[in-house]
């Protein structure tokens, strides 16, 4: 069995984090905040959630917003054995068609590798900035 290095699943959970924190912090309005204010914050932000529009239930949806599901837990030595049986990524739902962007500057590093993700699709994305 390949192990996954420890930095790739930090970097992982990280990047998870990141984007859980970021989608509250969308949602939630702006208190006391000047009309430049939100826009200075943005630019702020390392990273941006993955796609161009906003989220609503015609364009995209936090799909799953807590860990592991009972699904990933009976597939654990199965779909998610490349990760210790735990499942790493975040779901996000779009219809098809839909513009994903990356959220954050990066290199591509690896396209549909089972090794680090389920299928159909998936995609690695390496950010420097990360370390």
């Amino acid at each position: 069995m390949k192990k996954i290095p420890s930095l790739l699943i930090r970097s992982s959970l990280l990047v998870t984090l990141l984007l859980a924190q970021a989608s509250v912090t969308l949602a939630a309005p702006a208190e006391d905040a000047t009309p430049g204010q939100s826009t200075q914050q943005a630019e702020d932000r390392p990273f941006i959630l993955p796609f161009a529009e906003p989220p609503g239930p015609d364009t995209w949806l936090l799909g799953q917003t807590y860990g592991n599901t009972v699904g990933a837990y009976f597939n654990r030595n199965t779909t998610y054995r490349y990760s210790g049986g735990i499942h790493f990524g975040i779901d996000l739902s779009a219809p098809c068609g839909t513009e994903i962007v990356a959220i954050a500057d990066g290199v591509v590093a690896l396209v549909d590798a089972t090794a680090y993700g389920s299928l159909p699709h998936n995609l690695i994305i390496d950010h420097p900035q990360l370390g």
